[in-house]
Parts: C-alpha cells; sequence; structure tokens
C-alpha cells in the first residue's frame, strides 16, 4: 500500500510555473534574518509577510515588520515592533502561534538580553486590527540556576505535539532545548520551564547550534528533539528523548565525517512521510545537500543527494508535498525540486523546475498556503530592496481530486476490507487488483507488477493491461 501511495501521489506532475506578481520593499539600511507568511482571517483581508530585520550598522534596533502584500499596489506596513534603546538585546526568532488553542493567534518573539531585569520572551495577542503595540505577556524567567543562557531557536508545539508549549533553543551556558508553557492568563506573566533535552556533545566545543521538535511516530508517539552542531567544520546530530521519568535521554547520534559530510549547517528543513517518519534536508556552507532520516528507535542515517555550490535557501513547509522539497539557486534566479525514490530510499539531486523573475540572495524559506497549494513564495534581498514572488504551479485541479478520491477509496478498502476472500480486497505480489482510473490517466513507473489497470473506453469488453505494459500517454 505504501509504494501504491507514493505511486499515486507521484503522478500530481507539476507542468509549467509562471511567476507574478512581484512584491517590493525597502530595507532602509536592514537585513532580513527570517521570514514567514501570515494568512488572512477572512476574504476581505490582503496576506501579509512578517520580516525579523537586523540592523547593518551600529545604531539601529532589531525590529519585526508586518506588511500587507495587496494583490494589486505596493506593500503596506501594518505593524512593527523595535527593540526600546535602553534594552541591550536583539531579537532572535519569532513565531505565529495559537498556543491557548481558543482560534487568536499569537506572535511570540524572543531576544538575547542578558541580565535578570530584561524580558526576553514577549507575546503579543492578535485583535481586530492587528497586534498590540506593546506585549500581552511576557517573562524574563531564568534558567539553570541562573546560569547566562541566549535563546536561540523558538517552536510552536501545537503542530508537533499537540501541546500548548513553546520549545525554545538556548545557547550561552545552558545549551538546551527547553520546553516553556504559560500559567493562568497571559496578562498574568507567569511561565514557566518544563523538560529540557540536550546533547554531551553540545555542552562543549560547538559553534554552531541548532535544534527541531520531531513528528511523534506512529507507534511509540515519543517527543524527541534533533540537535545539530557543527564542532571544528563537522556537523554532529543527536536524537534526544525523554524516559518516564522526564530525564533526558541520547537515543543515537551521528558524526558527519563518517559519511564524508563536513562543513557548517547553513540551512535545514523538515519533512515527514506518509508513516510519519521524519526527514531533514541539510545545506551546507560548502555547498553540499544531505538528507538525515530517524526512526522510532533512535536510528539516525545520513546519505548525500548533491555537491553544488549554486543551490541555497532549502526550502519545504508543512503544507509541501510529503516525497519532495525545493530550493533556489544563491542567485534567486532558478527553483529546484528534488523528490524522493522511495527504491533507493533517498532524494534526487535537485533538478531546475522554472527561472524566477527576480535576482538577489534568496531568504531562508520557501513558504507555502494551506489553501494555495498550487503556490510557492520566494523572498530575496538586494543591496536596496526586499522581492516577494509567488511561484505558481499550473497542476490540474480535477485530475488532483480524481487521484485523491481513488487514493482515499483504495485507503479504506485496504484499511477496513470487507468480509470475503483475501484476494478480493488486498494487493499482494501474485494477487491482482483492478483499479479504474481517471480519464487520460495511466500508470507511469512498475512498481507493482501485479496491478492490472482496467481500461474503461469500451465498457462492455474492458482492456487489461499490466504496469509493465502501461505507458505514459499524458502529462499531469
Amino acid at each position: 500500500m505504501k509504494a501504491l501511495r507514493l505511486l499515486l501521489l507521484g503522478w500530481l506532475i507539476p507542468t509549467l510555473l509562471c511567476s507574478a506578481p512581484v512584491w517590493k520593499m525597502e530595507k532602509n539600511s536592514f537585513r532580513a534574518e527570517k521570514w514567514e507568511l501570515l494568512p488572512a482571517k477572512n476574504e476581505s483581508e490582503p496576506l501579509k509577510a512578517i520580516f525579523l530585520l537586523q540592523p547593518t550598522g551600529r545604531t539601529g534596533r532589531s525590529t519585526i515588520t508586518i506588511y500587507a502584500l495587496p494583490e494589486k499596489g505596493d506593500p503596506v506596513i501594518v505593524w512593527q515592533y523595535t527593540i526600546p534603546p535602553d534594552v541591550p538585546a536583539r531579537i532572535t526568532d519569532f513565531a505565529i502561534t495559537d498556543i491557548n488553542q481558543d482560534q487568536v493567534r499569537e506572535l511570540i518573539i524572543i531576544t538575547d538580553g542578558p541580565g535578570t531585569d530584561v524580558p526576553w520572551l514577549m507575546l503579543f495577542e492578535e485583535n481586530r486590527a492587528s497586534f498590540p503595540n506593546q506585549p500581552t505577556s511576557q517573562t524574563n524567567i531564568q534558567l539553570e540556576g541562573n546560569r547566562a543562557s541566549r535563546p536561540l531557536q523558538l517552536y510552536s508545539l501545537e503542530k508537533y505535539w499537540n501541546q500548548n508549549k513553546l520549545l525554545i533553543l538556548f545557547g550561552g551556558s545552558v545549551r538546551k532545548a527547553i520546553t516553556i508553557a504559560p500559567r493562568g492568563r497571559f496578562t498574568d506573566n507567569r511561565w514557566a520551564a518544563e523538560n529540557s533535552w540536550f546533547s554531551p556533545q553540545f555542552l562543549t566545543g560547538a559553534s554552531v547550534l541548532m535544534a527541531a521538535p520531531l513528528f511523534p511516530d506512529k507507534l511509540r508517539g515519543s517527543h524527541d528533539v534533533l540537535m545539530m552542531s557543527s564542532v571544528s567544520g563537522e556537523p554532529h546530530f543527536s536524537l534526544c528523548s525523554q524516559n518516564q521519568s522526564g530525564q533526558n535521554v541520547v537515543k543515537g547520534e551521528l558524526r558527519g565525517n563518517r559519511y564524508k559530510l563536513s562543513g557548517n549547517i547553513v540551512h535545514f528543513t523538515q519533512l515527514k512521510n506518509l508513516e510519519n517518519l521524519n526527514y531533514f534536508i541539510f545545506s551546507m556552507d560548502n555547498g553540499a545537500l544531505a538528507q538525515l532520516s530517524t526512526s522510532a528507535t533512535g536510528e539516525l542515517s545520513i546519505r548525500s543527494i548533491s555537491q553544488s555550490p549554486q543551490i541555497s535557501a532549502l526550502s519545504a513547509s508543512d503544507s509541501s508535498p510529503r516525497n519532495r522539497f525545493y530550493c533556489v539557486s544563491s542567485n534567486g534566479k532558478e527553483l529546484y525540486e528534488s523528490q524522493y525514490d522511495d527504491e533507493k530510499n533517498s532524494f534526487s539531486p535537485p533538478a531546475l523546475v522554472s527561472k524566477t523573475g527576480i535576482i538577489g540572495e534568496p531568504l531562508p524559506g520557501l513558504h507555502r498556503l494551506p489553501d494555495e497549494p498550487e503556490a510557492l513564495y520566494l523572498a530575496v534581498s538586494d543591496a536596496r530592496q526586499i522581492f516577494i514572488e509567488r511561484l505558481t504551479i499550473d497542476i490540474d485541479e480535477t485530475a488532483e481530486e480524481d487521484l485523491q478520491s481513488l487514493l482515499a477509496e483504495l485507503s479504506a478498502k485496504m484499511d477496513n476490507p470487507p468480509a470475503g476472500p483475501k484476494q478480493d480486497t488486498t494487493i499482494t505480489d501474485t494477487e491482482q487488483e483492478k483499479i479504474m482510473l481517471p480519464p487520460g490517466f495511466v500508470i507511469k513507473d512498475a512498481l507493482l507488477p501485479a496491478l492490472e489497470i482496467v481500461d474503461t473506453s469500451n465498457a462492455a469488453t474492458p482492456d487489461r493491461i499490466s504496469l509493465a505494459e502501461a505507458l505514459p500517454e499524458a502529462e499531469t
């Protein structure tokens, strides 16, 4: 069934990419460090983009800026928050959440501000118009016996573990990923630190620190965190978990030099397949692309995808197809796609899909919207401006609906077989299953030799052909 699912999903191949529109925003002596899309709450609202902007000189302050992106016209700043001049801190990350699951979005910001009197986490709860000018909630709780800490990365765990918590990676002398949760109402300003994940390799010598929560596997459902670090130009990976007592356990470790993988991690993106196995795609500062996969038992495996200094800015999101990721050339002019090869258990080297309409340094992330799966949003930056371009994948919506319907029907049949002989309800190496394909579709790869295709062009006497005989008749 796994091969059949991947086979059916593989039919949905983009036939054309076109680009429009392009939005332009002035940088004004700032550089964009991170960006995300903020979907419109209703049809009357425009799409928005959120940027973390860092000053290029000594006088500026870290800023979070939200732009409205109208279909026609220039982007407009609709909200902005800047670190006050008297606060010795800079913003290190942000996330859009619904941490209390009340259908109201929150913008959460973390900073690297030192000292017990400086709030390093601020929450802005969205109102009808936008986010408020001042934080709805904030905290300066200290960790690990008030040791110096430096918040680096922020994740909302609602979409990973269905928890009303945050996972924050700390640098400094703490060097752990710790869950943080609000206590009571936001306005109470009460937050508590809970469990922590860490690797001994993290605690000494690491110059680059990254972490990411894993989607729980279907069997064990454990809450695992992948810790990533670079030591003297060598990547190191640790899969950390919690035992029944809530103590940190390192389930598996992997060093890059054993797989001829060197360099520092620049970007990574995360995917999961139909079985909830986690895949991480890494780009290194020497141009290498590699994939790392995890298992519930703690096994880590890594494979090289390609070695190309022209590729940068990895780009997959939760609404991307699970079996592919996208990346962009270092000048922002070309979009590449890599698909997962189920037989080889690896992703293919990125292949050119489309030329873009903008030139510049790509910003991390190439985003998609849940209700707009045919569009990819790319952001690049030059010396003066930031550009956002929407790349549209031309997909036959009718064909997509037919295939999704077929996949759902087959899944239900395999998961809940009716009473009767086994050969009438299952697909094995020796048994045959008749499938009524949508008009214009044929099997493209002979992955299931026993499967038969029924040609319904002559309903009275349908023709049957094996997978090995089926040839592409039309691109979809």
